[in-house]
């Protein structure tokens, strides 16, 4: 029998790769108008579910919430990339294009 926490881990990396999915299939269809800022959108959710999940692993479902919230991307960030880690500098590029997307 499986723990939440391996239970909620697992649901996580599973959506994660949905989102990762469906990301490139966006990115892949140029017809759309907004390819660019829908795929910016799910590649963000699919980091943040993917570093939520490497939360939970290594420090329980507690650590991904503050005030029965869950975390944002950019806490989720903080808890699991260094600041020069050319992935933290990647994905926060993205979280930028997202926010000026939804503007």
């Amino acid at each position: 029998e499986l723990t939440l926490d391996e239970k909620t881990h697992n649901k996580l990396i599973d959506r994660s790769l949905d989102a990762f999915t469906l990301a490139l299939e966006v990115y892949n269809r140029p017809s759309l108008k907004s390819r660019v800022e829908s795929f910016a959108i799910l590649m963000v959710n699919a980091w943040e579910l993917l570093l939520k999940a490497e939360i939970i692993r290594a420090n329980g479902i507690d650590a991904i919430f503050i005030k029965d919230k869950s975390i944002s991307i950019s806490d989720a960030v903080k808890i699991r990339l260094q600041d020069k880690d050319p992935v933290k500098i990647n994905l926060d590029t993205w979280v930028v294009t997202v926010k000026i997307s939804q503007a």
